[in-house]
């Protein structure tokens, strides 16, 4: 039966492991979008640049929006300036305000920055639409909202993708076909994790999180190379959070753990 201080050590070392983690997990990314316009960003990580395709503008006004809010004549990517090194994996959050008449939205992480001289437009699109076609390093995991309609050119399942740089990105989950149910009224939040063996686990409304494997067996998704937030939109968008948090090295938090057990056994 363990001692009252044998309970203690074991309490204290848990916590002091929770706590190393959390420490050492590192946010590299994050705007709230508090009126700093898209290029300055006072929050982490740098600011936003935005290529327009058709007459979209991007703007900070408290929420990411794109003002000309045409309801789907305009078309437009906003990338972060600045790339992100995630090589033990990484959390991506996003607080999207619902509510509006979105065709199609893409945002994620991609190797790619999509300024203008990229060819790419919605890089997390199924396949080529419209002529537009897929650049050959649009490379990256995202989440494609908006409607889907079940005609040809807009094929059919939205939600969790990896695009694997071969213009077809393929739908890794079905979250939601349907404007409606997506992207309801208020704010939605949807939470990513990945990990560098291609599992991934994400939460969307505080629902229950669901797990996976980007590309079973395959183990493709390449953490190794920096990465750009790129956020797609094909009409109004509204987001008023982005963070983006490194995951530490696993050892980082077991050796924390272990230097204070050390420690305990030496004062007793």
């Amino acid at each position: 039966m363990k001692s009252k201080t044998q309970f203690l050590a074991t309490a204290v070392i848990t916590t002091a492991i929770l706590a190393v983690s959390a420490s050492a997990a590192t946010i590299v990314y994050e705007d709230n979008f508090d009126n700093d316009t898209l290029a300055t960003n006072t929050g982490i990580g740098g600011g936003l640049t935005q290529r327009t395709i058709l007459t979209a503008t991007f703007g900070d006004n408290g929420n990411l929006v794109d003002t000309a809010g045409s309801n789907g004549g305009t078309r437009g990517v906003v990338s972060s300036i600045n790339s992100f090194n995630l090589l033990n994996g990484f959390i991506l959050e996003v607080r999207m305000n619902g509510g509006t008449t979105a065709i199609a939205q893409s945002f994620g992480l991609s190797k790619t920055q999509f300024t203008a001289d990229t060819s790419a437009e919605d890089w997390m699109r199924e396949q080529s639409w419209a002529g537009e076609g897929t650049a050959a390093d649009a490379y990256g995991i995202g989440v494609q909202t908006g409607s889907s309609d079940p005609g040809a050119s807009e094929p059919t399942p939205r939600g969790l993708k990896f695009n694997n740089g071969a213009a077809n990105g393929t739908a890794i989950t079905n979250l939601v076909t349907t404007t409606n149910n997506l992207l309801p009224a208020g704010v939605n939040t949807f939470v990513l994790t990945v990990t560098p063996n291609d599992q991934f686990s994400y939460v969307y409304n505080g629902g229950a999180p669901v797990t996976g494997e980007i590309v079973p067996g395959a183990g493709v998704f390449d953490l190794t190379q920096p990465l750009f937030f790129n956020v797609y939109s094909q009409s109004d968008i509204s987001l008023s959070y982005v963070k983006i948090t490194s995951i530490p090295e696993p050892s980082a938090a077991l050796l924390g753990g272990l230097g204070l057990l050390a420690l305990l056994r030496r004062r007793r």
